[in-house]
C-alpha cells in the first residue's frame, strides 16, 4: 500500500474520534444550557417569592410606623393648639394691661 493510503486510513479513526467527541461536547454544552436556564428560573421565582415576602413585612412595618407618626403628629397638634390658646389668652391679658398703662407703655400683644 502507498504511505499516503496508510497515513489516512491510520489517521481516519482519530478523525472520527475528534468529530465525535466533538458532537457529545455541544450535546453536553446544550444540555447544560437547558440545565442552567431551568435552574436559573427556579432560583429567579424563588427570589421573586422571597422578595414578595420581604415587601409585605417592610409594609406592615411601614404602616406600623406610620400609625405611630400619625399618634405623635396628633399629640404634637394638639399641644400646639393648646400653646396658642394659653398665648391668645395671655395677649388679651397683657392687651388689658396695655390700655391700663400711659399712652407711650401701650405695645400689642396677640392676634395669633
Amino acid at each position: 500500500m502507498p504511505k499516503y493510503l496508510t497515513l489516512g486510513l491510520s489517521l481516519l479513526p482519530v478523525v472520527v474520534i475528534i468529530v465525535g467527541m466533538i458532537g457529545w461536547i455541544f450535546t453536553l454544552r446544550a444540555d447544560l444550557d437547558t440545565v442552567i436556564e431551568a435552574w436559573d428560573s427556579q432560583n429567579i421565582e424563588a427570589v421573586i417569592n422571597q422578595m414578595d415576602n420581604n415587601n409585605t413585612e417592610r409594609i406592615e412595618e411601614i404602616r406600623e410606623s406610620l400609625a405611630e407618626l400619625e399618634r405623635v403628629q396628633s399629640i404634637q397638634k394638639n399641644e400646639m393648639e393648646s400653646i396658642m390658646a394659653d398665648h391668645s389668652y395671655m395677649g388679651d391679658i397683657l392687651e388689658e394691661l396695655g390700655e391700663r398703662l400711659p399712652p407711650g407703655e401701650r405695645r400689642q400683644y396677640g392676634n395669633y
